[in-house]
């Protein structure tokens, strides 16, 4: 059996990992905008 304590912090570790996950996803995303923006600013 496992205990509701366990099953809340197996629940807040995993909403930890989302939110990190998304951060982590949203800086790349950031990153490659910002550069496609500053190569086409250098061309034009």
């Amino acid at each position: 059996m496992v205990s509701p304590a366990d099953t809340l912090l197996v629940m807040i570790a995993f909403g930890l990992f989302v939110v990190a996950l998304i951060a982590l996803v949203v800086t790349i995303v950031v990153a490659l905008n910002s550069r496609k923006i500053t190569v086409s600013r250098l061309q034009a």
